[in-house]
């Protein structure tokens, strides 16, 4: 009996992917924006109002600032996106296993009719019947290899996917958070440096102190932003995945690092079984006139497998800028 083989299209993420690629593109030119409006207005300063050259200055720096944060908010952004990229490649390894696994059980099933088959219409001693046989327990002992492969990929996937969707998350919320702050802020004192020019235009020197605003709280703000992306960056571009610098909390938020390798938890040694003993039990047939059954391993539910999604999340709202 011929056996049909199972392919299974990879689970992909591209309209996540889409949209999150815009996002961050939409962050760059944003950054790009704001330098270039600060850039212009300096240079109108310097021809038409020399006199106010301080104030403009400190505008000028706030929205520099602000530039370089949205810069290193989409780099935050695509270090998350590549997280998830990163999920989207190892399910790529479980449909495989997955895969091997469908195509090897349809080969044992074969097998076994045939083995079926020989045993009531062949006498032992023939080779249709010898060679039947062995073509059972071969593809049995595979499917039974698989079995336990799938198991264990199952087992390691979800754990690295839980992994994975916790540290880009959680970097993206504390990310998008942090920057709708500070941006805040920036305005906050861009719009009460204006208004100290417009109260008090007789007095140039004096605009910044009028204003009341709170610099060093801003630059705090940058800097510890700054700091983070500097720290998410070396834990990225370590192989081993383990650091030795103390996690950055801002705010009570701790953005870690995880591992790109599997990160298996101690279990208890279990004591080894004869695999041949396994396998015989598992290829284990009672014949008889009417039927004939054969033991085969439990393993996730097909629907599980077939349902898994690799980032079973909508899209935020907030990432359409």
């Amino acid at each position: 009996m011929e056996s049909k083989k199972v392919t299974i299209d990879e689970n992909e993420l591209d309209q996540f992917v889409a949209a999150m690629l815009k996002s961050i593109d939409k962050l760059e030119k944003i950054s790009d924006v704001y330098r270039n409006y600060a850039y212009n207005m300096n240079n109108l300063v310097q021809f038409d109002a020399t006199m106010y050259q301080t104030s403009i200055d400190t505008i000028d720096e706030i929205y520099k600032r602000l530039s370089e944060y949205y810069k290193n908010a989409a780099k935050s952004y695509r270090r998350s996106l590549e997280d998830l990229k990163d999920i989207n490649a190892r399910f790529a390894v479980l449909v495989r296993v997955r895969t091997d696994r469908l195509n090897a059980y349809q080969d044992f099933m074969r097998d076994f009719q045939n083995s079926h088959f020989a045993k009531y219409n062949y006498k032992p001693t023939s080779s249709f019947y010898q060679n039947a046989v062995k073509a059972e327990r071969d593809s049995a002992e595979r499917l039974y290899n698989l079995d336990k492969l799938l198991l264990e990929t199952h087992k390691k996937y979800k754990r690295f996917q839980w992994r994975r969707i916790k540290s880009a998350w959680v970097r993206y919320s504390h990310t998008f958070t942090e920057l709708y702050k500070f941006e805040a802020l920036c305005f906050e004192y861009i719009n009460k440096i204006l208004n100290a020019l417009k109260n008090y235009p007789e007095d140039p020197e004096s605009i910044i102190e009028k204003s009341e605003i709170d610099l060093p709280k801003l630059y705090t703000m940058y800097y510890a932003q700054e700091q983070l992306h500097d720290h998410l960056s070396v834990h990225h571009k370590s192989d081993s995945g383990n650091s030795s610098q103390t996690p950055i909390t801002v705010q009570d938020i701790e953005v870690q690092e995880v591992s790109d390798d599997y990160e298996e938890e101690s279990e208890p040694e279990e004591p080894v079984a004869d695999p041949n003993a396994e396998i015989e039990e598992f290829v284990a047939v009672k014949s008889s006139k009417n039927k004939s059954l054969i033991a085969i391993p439990t393993i996730p539910a097909e629907k599980d497998l077939e349902e898994e999604n690799l980032v079973q999340l909508n899209i935020p709202m907030e990432m359409q800028l």
